[in-house]
């Protein structure tokens, strides 16, 4: 096996794997926020920064309207 790779010209390399990001409660809350706002509330522009912000608050503090 290692006398045939050798007269291939092949190499052994190992696998390296890029590992997953990890995410926080707070990037979870925010995007929940951003579906949130977009699909149910509407919000589009100036109103969506804020509706975001809003809503990622309550998520991350567990306060509700």
């Amino acid at each position: 096996m290692v006398a045939g790779c050798l007269a291939l010209g092949c190499t052994l390399a190992p696998v390296v794997t890029v590992p997953e990001a990890e995410t926080t409660g707070y990037d979870d809350c925010e995007r929940a926020a951003r579906d949130y706002c977009e699909d149910v509330v509407g919000a589009r522009d100036r109103d969506s920064d804020e509706c975001i912000a809003k809503y990622t608050f309550q998520c991350v503090s567990g306060a509700s309207d």
